[in-house]
């Protein structure tokens, strides 16, 4: 709003306003009585009003607290013209939220000037509820965005959650069990167990990095894209580990995703009969190996580079386990564990599974994260998932 277009509004009779005293900087309207004037300002878009006190159906005081008190017109600016001396009547005017009083005589470039100065105000305050409306609005999108964006990760947790497996195979000499430790959010950490054939079992940890919709969805391409078999005909080939690696490594490339979005993951292949176990890491954490003793490994071979950054080579490892091991395939959540003063990160978990290394697999996943400080739902700072194995005979 400009000032040469700005409307005023001057209340009383026309001969009471110093003639020509504008200049032609507003567009000028004149009522004579107050309640017109009440009735019309709204109406009239006025931008300021200008009204003197001897009006002839309202005292000045009066009419600035009806003026003042409307929704419509509170905001409009309002300068009252008062009678020489009347300090009582200006006083109360002024309280009753009048913007400005000015005494006869009328000083036309004075006038002039307290109009110009009200109309700054009113333009800084129109420009700041103008602003208050758009960041209003901003908000309400912002609010429905999230609330959106609630609903797509409740859905993502729901999916994601739905392709975990619900039971473990039942194998001759070895048992699984697994333990998921949340953050509270949606998440990036994926595992799976399966079956493959007579005699081997395929299982992984795997843990995208980052939270949200988009880890999430990566964990989904995972559980579909990890073939551990390839069937050809009437017959079939278990996949070795660092092969598994590398052909998911190929495909989550292919898929030309964010360069934000990479993996780690730990998949190992075990022969349940000959209790022959090999594995390869791209990236990711030791697997623990705790002996029947308590004696304990990390098993830093099969060594490989991160899934989805670049084309990498992989390498597996191989070992024997023996009656009693418990093998820990686990997330680097592990990193905010703490143990006891100075223990933390995985040298805390692993004090954690040796202070209960004796208990069955299940019962070492159950207890172990708890005595590690891993507790989930706000408590922690990252998702941690832990995939276990012991072999019984």
């Amino acid at each position: 709003m400009s000032e040469e277009k700005a409307r005023l509004l001057l209340v009383g009779r026309k001969e009471e306003f110093p003639q020509g005293a504008f200049g032609g900087f507003f567009k000028e309207e004149f009522i004579s009585t107050g309640a017109e004037a009440l009735s019309r300002v709204k109406d009239a878009k006025a931008d300021v009003v200008v009204a003197t006190s001897a009006l002839p159906d309202i005292s000045g005081p009066d009419f600035t607290r009806l003026f003042k008190s409307s929704e419509a017109t509170s905001f409009i600016p309002l300068i009252l013209i008062v009678e020489p001396g009347a300090g009582k009547a200006k006083i109360e005017a002024l309280e009753l939220g009048a913007d400005d009083c000015i005494e006869r005589p009328i000083h036309p470039q004075e006038l002039l000037a307290r109009i110009k100065a009200l109309l700054r105000i009113k333009n800084l305050q129109d420009q700041l509820q103008e602003s208050n409306r758009e960041v209003s609005a901003i908000n309400r999108r912002l609010a429905d965005t999230y609330a959106r964006l609630d609903r797509e990760l409740a859905l993502a947790r729901r999916l994601q959650g739905s392709l975990l497996p619900k039971e473990f195979p039942q194998l001759p000499g070895v048992v699984f069990a697994a333990k998921f430790v949340s953050s509270g959010r949606v998440t990036g950490d994926f595992y799976d167990i399966f079956r493959l054939d007579e005699e081997h079992v395929g299982f992984y940890v795997a843990d995208v990095m980052g939270h949200g919709v988009p880890a999430a969805l990566l964990t989904i391409f995972i559980k579909k894209g990890v073939v551990a078999k390839e069937i050809s005909g009437k017959s079939y080939r278990i996949l070795p580990p660092e092969e598994v690696l590398y052909n998911l490594n190929r495909d989550i490339m292919a898929e030309t995703l964010s360069e934000s979005l990479f993996v780690t993951m730990c998949y190992g292949l075990l022969n349940f009969r000959s209790k022959r176990f090999s594995y390869a890491r791209a990236g990711h954490p030791y697997p623990l190996l705790v002996h029947a003793q308590g004696k304990w490994e990390l098993l830093q071979e099969g060594e490989g580079g991160l899934l989805g950054i670049m084309e990498n080579d992989y390498f597996s490892a191989e070992l024997t386990l023996a009656k009693g091991d418990k093998l820990i395939l686990y997330t680097d959540g592990v990193d905010n564990a703490q143990f006891a003063e100075g223990i933390k990160g995985t040298d805390a978990f692993r004090h954690a599974v040796l202070s209960v290394y004796e208990l069955g697999i299940k019962d070492i996943l159950e207890k172990a994260p708890a005595r590690a400080q891993l507790k989930g739902e706000g408590e922690i700072e990252d998702d941690v998932t832990f995939v276990g194995v012991e072999v019984t005979e």
